[in-house]
């Protein structure tokens, strides 16, 4: 296969568009999945997030509660507690613990900080004095709850501790408190019911809770800006995580989700390496569709081109034989229907009188140009490399003129013609480009006027062929106007006008029976119109500003 062929062309064009379509495929399918299963993820780490802190409020709020109701029941704190009061204190509070997943241990102590109930070992909210802890800030802030986050660093008593606190009070004095004391390790019966890893940290982001030995290390790589609700993605050593924050306590503890990414990453890196290696086969495949997809169409161009270098060498009997279900099937469809109505039309025209007979061969002429069909063919040949969708437009415009061509009828509605030749302007607009403009201007209720089949076209095929090579840029008009029961057709063109002498022969030749071999198609529309409409319809050439113009009156017939 030639590099500079046609059909190499085709070749290559074909296996870049499916290549691509293909990889983009390969790419984009486990990409949507990836993007929706990260989001899913996301969502779901929020949702979990926000259920651990609810929870976390929930069980403090509760702790609160019931703490409350306790400090409405405790007599008066400078009288000691019988052992009956402690058991039932004992009991209530077990309850309470029973109840909630965040267990506390409980105290009561007076306004000295001496306890009356609780533990038999001190507390260590207790231990370092009045002038630092809970009991110093119920005190000093005179608020109906306290709640706060301690540090210790005795092993014993816990190394962070969550210490609630309610005051005791009689009218305004001071009596005492009831204070509340959470662990981390009363954390667990939280993290045994999610699957999402978790920790609980306090405003400093020092680790109260972790759910996984690794989280705490987590933490001093985590976006500490996060705000609450929000949520961000972070790599920690070997490990890609998603983490969402929530505050439980608000000031005081905030709950971190953190989801990891690898195991979801390698899947997708897997199945990205396996689509990527299964391009190789389909590489192969696509080389073989391409190089056959190629080899039809060219097949199919050469099939018709020698089909019409044989009509234009006169032979009739080649038939085109393309059994496909796209543009070339029309084509052949229609170039055979054509050749059959040609073939038709001439043993008919035998049989007629003799100006009838040569002057339909001449109309037949005027339908069939094969220069027109080699020019169009080459225009789809280049239109194919460079504009496929253009190529398409040609071949479907060319489909519809040979289809046209071969119908059968001697006359055809207005609007019928104008496309027809539109298409063929079209087409010749494909070939000149910026050479050539036309400007229709047509009145919108003469559609269904009954005219002459192709009517314009010889005309506007003369006007291109003579006057193309005379200027750079050839100007088409076509101007059609009702008047009152006729229409006036006015065709102009700036390709320089005919020579006087020229004019004045094709104005003597249109007023007298005879043909002559120049200027036959405007001779050839003479003779129509004159054999249907009689004296009714007129046709004139002139010579106008910078080209030629031809002025048709008809009667109006509608359709």
């Amino acid at each position: 296969m030639k590099k500079k062929s046609l059909k190499y062309k085709i070749y290559r064009a074909l296996l870049s568009q499916r290549f691509i379509r293909i990889s983009v495929l390969i790419v984009s399918i486990p990409l949507f999945f990836f993007i929706a299963w990260y989001g899913s993820s996301v969502i779901q780490t929020r949702s979990q997030t926000r259920e651990i802190a609810s929870r976390i409020r929930q069980d403090i709020e509760s702790r609160f509660t019931f703490m409350e109701g306790l400090v409405r029941s405790i007599p008066d704190l400078s009288i000691p507690l019988t052992a009956q009061r402690k058991r039932d204190f004992f009991m209530r509070n077990e309850v309470e613990n029973g109840r909630r997943e965040l267990t506390a241990e409980l105290y009561i102590v007076d306004a000295d900080g001496e306890i009356i109930y609780g533990k038999e070992e001190e507390p260590a909210f207790l231990r370092y004095g009045e002038d630092w802890g809970i009991l110093y800030e119920l005190k000093k802030s005179h608020a109906p709850r306290v709640t706060e986050v301690k540090h210790y660093h005795v092993k014993r008593q816990g190394d962070i501790q969550l210490q609630l606190a309610i005051p005791v009070m009689d009218g305004t004095t001071y009596r005492g408190a009831v204070v509340s004391v959470i662990t981390k390790d009363r954390f667990t019966a939280i993290a045994k019911k999610f699957r999402t890893q978790f920790l609980v940290a306090d405003a400093h982001d020092k680790v109260f809770f972790e759910s996984f030995y690794w989280m705490s290390n987590a933490l001093s790589v985590l976006p500490h800006r996060i705000e609450p609700g929000g949520g961000s993605a972070l790599r920690l050593e070997h490990e890609f995580l998603i983490v969402q924050r929530e505050e439980a306590v608000p000031g005081l503890l905030n709950v971190y989700s953190i989801s990891g990414l690898n195991l979801s990453l390698l899947i997708f890196l897997i199945l990205y390496l396996s689509l990527g290696l299964l391009l190789i086969p389909l590489h192969k495949v696509m080389k073989r569709r391409a190089r056959k997809v190629a080899n039809d169409i060219t097949d199919r161009l050469d099939e018709i081109n020698m089909a019409f270098e044989a009509v234009e060498h006169g032979d009739m009997d080649t038939r085109l034989s393309i059994q496909t279900d796209d543009e070339f099937a029309t084509i052949a469809s229609s170039y055979n229907h054509m050749l059959d109505s040609i073939e038709h039309l001439l043993d008919v025209t035998k049989r007629q009188a003799e100006a009838m007979r040569t002057a339909q061969i001449r109309q037949l002429e005027s339908q069939f140009n094969p220069h027109f069909l080699f020019n169009t063919l080459e225009i789809i040949r280049v239109l194919i490399r460079m504009d496929p969708a253009g190529a398409q437009e040609v071949l479907r415009n060319l489909s519809d003129i040979l289809r046209y061509s071969i119908r059968g009828e001697e006359t055809v509605r207005l609007q019928d013609d104008l496309d027809y030749v539109m298409k063929y302007l079209a087409i010749s607009k494909k070939r000149f480009s910026d050479r050539l403009e036309y400007h229709p201007d047509i009145d919108e209720d003469i559609g269904d006027a009954v005219i002459p089949k192709l009517l314009f076209q010889p005309l506007i095929e003369n006007a291109i062929k003579h006057g193309m090579n005379r200027v750079e840029k050839l100007v088409i008009g076509l101007v059609i106007r009702r008047r009152e029961n006729t229409i006036h057709i006015c065709i102009t063109d700036n390709g320089g006008g005919m020579s006087a002498d020229d004019l004045s022969a094709l104005q003597a030749d249109l007023a007298k029976p005879g043909l002559r071999r120049e200027s036959i198609g405007v001779r050839n529309i003479a003779k129509r119109i004159e054999l249907l409409f009689g004296e009714a319809g007129t046709m004139t050439v002139s010579n106008e500003a910078a080209g030629l113009c031809i002025k048709i009156v008809l009667p109006y017939r509608g359709g």
